[in-house]
């Protein structure tokens, strides 16, 4: 996926407020694949995008708690 389209797509996620949601169901799966030795995903692919995605947030984002 293009870097222009992972950051449209990481900020309708952000905007939705539904992105540690998101996260949290793909490492699920990605847990689930790994204890199950199915290697369905690119695991390397997979983590690489979970790590730029950290990344862009940690640069440009601020996490508060909910009130």
């Amino acid at each position: 996926m293009p870097e222009k389209n992972r950051i449209q797509k990481l900020k309708f996620h952000i905007k939705n407020k539904d992105y540690f949601g998101t996260l949290a169901t793909i490492l699920h799966l990605f847990r689930l694949d790994v204890l199950e030795k199915k290697f369905i995903y690119d695991k390397d692919k997979v983590l690489e995008k979970i790590i730029k995605d950290l990344v862009y947030l940690q640069d440009n984002y601020n996490i508060t708690k909910k009130d």
